[in-house]
């Protein structure tokens, strides 16, 4: 399905927003050793969490680059974005103590204002792809994603370990 046109008759591109966290900038780095990555539960909750969002940022990245999301001639003009939507009262706490459920409680915010930024990127025109969002603006990425063999490396092995080759459905 080709992007919709504006009034303007200018193309407005597709949109991909996925959910990151500002606890990627809280990690050792890029994780791309399986073994480790299907650990359950190896290694510090937070760090782990991290790690995972910090994959989650170099992933749009990559994606963003494949998809030419800043050319409105492309065939495939879509944007990809990562987001942070701050603390969030969510079911995402629901496994942690009760006391540590009710501190939370405190300090979240309601589940309307953590769509925000997310919201933010699926509208907002003229925002750069392969970039990541909090509070309704960019912000700075972790200093790990300008580790450009690690990202490519993390791209190529989430393809060989979900059965895609890393070109084929989005070639360079």
């Amino acid at each position: 399905m080709a992007p919709a046109k504006t009034p303007e008759g200018t193309m407005d591109p597709a949109r991909i927003v996925c959910v990151a966290s500002s606890a990627h900038l809280f990690t050792l780095g890029i994780p791309t050793d399986e073994k480790y990555l299907r650990q359950s539960g190896a290694g510090f909750f937070s760090l782990r969490y991290g790690e995972s969002k910090l994959c989650v940022v170099s992933f749009v990245r990559q994606l963003a680059a494949r998809l030419d999301g800043e050319n409105p001639e492309s065939p495939r003009f879509i944007r990809a974005y990562a987001v942070h939507p701050g603390s969030t009262a969510s079911g995402f706490w629901h496994n942690f103590p009760v006391w540590a459920q009710k501190a939370i409680a405190s300090v979240t915010q309601d589940p309307s204002r953590g769509a925000r930024t997310s919201l933010f990127c699926a509208t907002e025109e003229g925002l750069p792809s392969g970039k990541y969002f909090a509070e309704c603006a960019e912000a700075s990425a972790s200093f790990w994603l300008g580790n450009q063999a690690k990202a490519d490396l993390l791209w190529q092995k989430s393809c060989a370990w979900t059965g895609m080759s890393p070109n084929s459905l989005f070639p360079q």
